[in-house]
Order: structure tokens, then sequence, then C-alpha cells
């Protein structure tokens, strides 16, 4: 483990040693050395068997703290990982205490629809509103989005029973409990759940809390700007009354995620009043180390007092009119073209695509772009959030389902669903007269009824799936005996979808056993961190486009931002929800500017077409005056 040098003030920070910490740590200040060197310094001096747990809210963040520190997954007394990755964690071994048989599955979005669709028809009179309701999917999505909303509040559904007294209400919570008894029913969770039932173990089972509190004597939380109520909860019941060696680090100029409940108040005034902060133990640090001093000034200027200036190189940042999007999107092609064959004296070495990046505030400011690079055949990437595996043969949306049910053959969702691809719909009903042993069984059970039509493909995927049945999982195995049955029967077109898909799961695949002891692989633990997102691959090839949440954490050499118009950065809905959505919009200008380190570019359109074909004027965005910018109106 290779020490770096620590500023005083960040040397404070490290080696505090017993009681709470609260660091606010504005962009480029080091916040991510001071983590990962109060961690190293808690290893290095720890008396007795203990763990140090440190949560951060992305795995990109908890692969980057376990690099620094040279170590594995939970090694050396420390278990680094996402918020939701340790919470399963909980639930897949003490899960059995709240009713789930086994390690739980989780159900992504779309599957969660499905769930709540099948809840709806289990009555007669929530059959009659979804009849009623002309725009099905957006109604479902809301009653989804309005599900998870009490998930957040911590409110299990006989907690809404017993307050919601009039009869709407009633319906509701009556509804969400039939969504919950869908999912527990098949050993399942949705995203929300993951947190949610961790807390109920934590408050319902002092026992095993005690367990937790004895084994992780340190806790470090990265980002706790963006907790929202229900993670602030697991984390407080977890430390109880007695643990009190709790650290949290953000920067609540960077809290950009109200949407989903965040909020920087758990940081700032719940923390500070719960775990008795004072003046000796919350430290702040202002120094930024990453970027130049004219992106320092604007953002001063936006966010005033935010930082203090550590860099001697000027910088670049300017703002640019253009008569169209049409003409922006060429200006900033032609712009970052210029930079990467000429440089730039304020940028060290070449300047090359993957230390470029354009900012939208939504995806739809870059659509443009996006046209003007397919033409120019510039590489591109987004960056999007963890999204489910959509397989698009229907060989591997097949062999997908039945991992699912090898893993979890009470999941009668995906089992639907295999029969309904295979033309089995009849034998739906099947699965509450079964009592399956285990997932192999039920596949078996399948081949036996299948049509001739699926015959062959149904007993190449079951002899792939024989190989990831036992406990010594061969998904190497599994995946040629995929790719041979592809090379031999299927058509140039098939064959490449199904060679895309398995490349997909390889990759996924890959990476897990990068991540895992050859001991410890198993098809259950590789699902459920396909789900976490801790499995997904990072797109770094060409230009970075991202939208300010999906850059959140990144930072460039260059950055252009796109689209400062008023309506569409600020945001629309946020200038109509008025000030505290305000506040938030502008903390997303603030880490948009911040993702640079030496230049910088704010562009617009003087007008746009509307997508249904209308031509509008745009009004410049008020940041650019705000940071001091001129420019043509």
């Amino acid at each position: 483990m290779n020490k770096i040098n620590l500023s005083p003030e960040q040397q404070r920070v490290v080696h505090h040693r017993d009681g709470p910490l609260l660091l606010i740590a504005s962009a480029g200040s080091g916040k991510t050395r001071v983590l990962t060197e109060r961690v190293r310094y808690l290893m290095e001096n720890k008396i007795g068997h203990y763990h140090i747990l440190a949560l951060t809210f992305t795995n990109k963040a908890a692969n980057e703290m376990r690099e620094r520190l040279d170590i594995d997954e939970d090694d050396n007394g420390v278990y680094i990982a996402n918020i939701h990755k340790f919470c399963m964690q909980i639930l897949c071994h003490d899960g059995v205490v709240i009713g789930f048989d086994r390690e739980p599955q989780i159900f992504d979005n779309k599957d969660c629809l499905d769930i709540l669709h099948q809840a709806f028809d289990s009555d007669p009179r929530l059959q009659q509103i979804l009849k009623e309701n002309r725009h099905r999917k957006d109604f479902l999505k809301e009653v989804l989005d309005a599900i998870s909303h009490r998930k957040k509040k911590l409110r299990l559904p006989n907690y809404d029973i017993a307050l919601e007294m009039s009869e709407k209400r009633q319906l509701f919570a009556y509804l969400y409990e039939k969504y919950n008894e869908f999912l527990r029913n098949q050993n399942a969770l949705d995203f929300d759940d993951i947190i949610l039932y961790t807390y109920q173990i934590f408050n319902e089972f002092p026992k095993i809390t005690a367990f937790y509190r004895r084994l992780y004597r340190y806790i470090c939380i990265d980002e706790a700007q963006d907790l929202n109520f229900a993670q602030y909860h697991v984390i407080k019941s977890l430390c109880g009354q007695e643990m009190k060696n709790l650290m949290l680090v953000g920067d609540p100029k960077q809290a950009i995620y109200g949407f989903n409940g965040a909020s920087s108040d758990f940081m700032t005034k719940h923390f500070i009043q719960d775990f008795d902060i004072n003046k000796e133990n919350q430290f702040e640090l202002t120094e930024n180390y990453r970027s130049s001093k004219r992106i320092i000034a604007a953002a001063n200027l936006l966010q005033p007092s935010s930082m203090k200036e550590s860099q001697a190189i000027d910088g670049e940042v300017q703002a640019f009119p253009f008569p169209n999007e049409e003409a922006e999107a060429d200006w900033v092609i032609n712009r970052l073209q210029m930079l990467k064959q000429e440089g730039h004296s304020d940028v060290e070495g070449a300047i090359s695509w993957k230390n470029c990046a354009v900012l939208g505030r939504t995806r739809y400011v870059m659509l443009k772009l996006e046209e003007k690079l397919k033409q120019h055949d510039i590489p591109y990437y987004y960056k999007r959030t963890q999204d489910a595996i959509e397989s698009e043969s229907e060989l591997i949306r097949c062999f997908e389902l039945g991992m699912r049910l090898l893993m979890n053959p009470q999941n009668r969702l995906h089992f639907q669903k295999l029969l309904e691809l295979l033309n089995l719909d009849d034998l739906c009903g099947e699965i509450d007269k079964q009592n399956w042993q285990n997932g192999f069984e039920l596949l078996t059970w399948i081949n036996h009824r299948i049509n001739a039509e699926f015959a062959q493909p149904f007993k190449k995927l079951l002899t792939a799936w024989q190989f990831l049945a036992d406990n010594k999982i061969n998904f190497r195995m599994a995946k040629e005996i995929l790719e041979e049955y592809a090379r031999i029967t299927c058509a140039d077109e098939e064959r490449a979808m199904i060679c895309n898909d398995i490349k997909r799961w390889s990759e996924h695949w890959q990476s897990y056993i990068r991540q895992t002891d050859s001991e410890q692989r198993r098809l259950a633990d590789f699902l459920t961190q396909v789900a976490l997102g801790a499995t997904h691959q990072a797109q770094r090839h060409g230009l970075a486009l991202l939208t300010v949440h999906t850059a959140k954490g990144l930072e460039f050499d260059v950055v252009c931002i796109m689209g400062l118009c008023e309506g569409t950065f600020p945001d629309y809905r946020a200038i109509k929800g008025g000030s505290q959505f305000l506040k938030e919009e502008k903390h997303n200008a603030y880490v948009a500017l911040t993702r640079s380190k030496r230049l910088a570019y704010f562009t617009y359109p003087r007008q746009k077409v509307m997508p249904w074909g209308e031509t509008k004027k745009q009004k410049p965005s008020r940041y650019l005056e705000e940071m001091g910018l001129k420019y043509k109106i």
C-alpha cells in the first residue's frame, strides 16, 4: 500500500480516531483520497478483531477505493461496497428471519410492472380500476412510483393499512400489500425492498444488529449528500445508541438527487443532531487540487465561497451562442477536433476523445450532436445508469429465464415468461400444483412437454443449464454449447444476435470472476451482482456524452456543456417548482462545470425546433450571467 502526501487539513481528518466525524469536501478537494487514507489508517492501527465498513453510492467508487488500497472486496478486515450491495448481503445472510427461504432474487423495473399488473388482476375491484384507465402503461408506472415512494419512507403495507383511513387510500394500501405478497411468494424483491427489509431486520431483531455492530466498529459513508430517508435510517439503526464511529463525507453543493428522495439535510442536520457533532469532529476541505483558476472562479460565482484555488493553470471558461442547434453541434465538434489536433497550453500532454466530454441537462439536448458525430464517424458513448440485460435472441432470452429458475424455482413470473416464449401458455397454472425441489428439475419437467418446434434448441439449453446447476458452475462450457448450436444451426442474422447476447453475458461473467474467489462462485450470487450493477462494465471508447447526473464523480480535461437556455438548463420543471427546486438545479450547474479540470465551454442555440415542429426562440440561461460570462445576445 503506497501512502500519499496529505495537507495538514486532510491529515487531521485521516488521523481522527474515535467518535463521529463529518467531512464537508468541495469539488476537487481530494475527498476520495482522504476517505481512502482514513480507511488505510484505521486498517493499520486497529486493535482487536473487527472490520471496517466503507459504503459508497456507486460500484465505480467502491472499485476505485479498493484499487487505491490494493485490496480485494473483503480483505484485511475491510468491506467496501455500495449501500445496496451491503444491504443485499444482510438479506442473503439473515433474510430467513423475515420469511425469505433462500437468497432473494431481485426483479428489475420491467418485472415489477408485470407483478403489479398481476396484483391488479387478482381482485375484481382492482381489475375495474385498471380497466377504466385509458393509459394503462402510464398508470401502472405511476402506481409503482407511489409504492416506491412509500418504501423509501420505510412504510410496509401493514403500516399503510393501519394509518390510511379513506376508502381510496385503503384500496391503494390493499394493492400495495397484494403487490408485496406476489413478490414475497416468489422469494423476490424490488430494488427498494433491499433497503426496506434490511431496516426491518435491524429494528426487529436486535441480536442480529448487535452482531453487525460488533463486526463493523468503524463505518465510513461516501457522497453522504445523496442519502435518502431510508438509507440514512438503515445506517442509523445499524449504529444504534452505542456505535458512534460513523464518518459521513460529502458536499451539499453537489446534492442533485432530490427527485429520488435524497437530501443533504441528512448529512448536515440530522447526522449533526443524532450523533452530537461539534466543532471538534466537523471538518471542511475547500482547496481545489483539480480544476484551473477560471473554472474555480466561475464555480465560486455559482456557489459563493465554495473552494480555494490550488492550481497555477489559468484554463478557459467561455460561453457561445449559435443561431440554432445544428450550428451549436457543428461548433462543439469543430472545437473538440481542433483541440485534439493542436492541443492546448493549459492541458498537459495530448488531448484525445477519452479526456473530453459533452454534457447536457438531459440527453435530448445532444440529439443533433449525436447525428453529427455519426456523420463524421467520431466514436462516442453514453454513460447509462445500470440497466437489466435485454437479450435480443429468443435462445438467450430462454437461457436467461432458465438461469433465474435454476436459482429460484419459486419464481412464477419468469416461469410464466419462459412458457410463453416456448408457446406453452396452457401450462402456466402448473407451477402452483408442483413442488420442485430444485430449478433443474423444473426445467427438465418443461423439457418433457416441449413442442417439436423447440425440442432441439431446448435440449441444448438443458445441457447448458446442467453446467450451472451444480455448486461448481462452469459458465464457459454453457457458453460454448450455445455458441456451437448457433454456429451449426442458425442463419447468419440469428447467429449474430445470439453471439452478441452471449458476449454481453460473458463480459458480466468475466467481471464477476475477477471479483470473486472460485470457491465462492454461485449462480445465485452471480445474478444478484448483475442485478446490482456490480458486473457492469464502464464503456470508455470515444467521446463521452453525459447527462449531469451520469457525469457525477467523473472528470475530464475538456467539457462542453450544451443547451444553456432558460427552460432547458435550468430545467423548466425546476423553474415551475420554485426556490427549493432551483437551488438543486444550481447544484446541477455547479456539478456540470466542476467536471472539467482545464477547459469548459457553455453553448446555447438562439432558437430550436420543438418536437412538434414549431421553431421557438431561446433565452440564455441565468447561469451564464451569474458566472460572469460574456456572450452576444
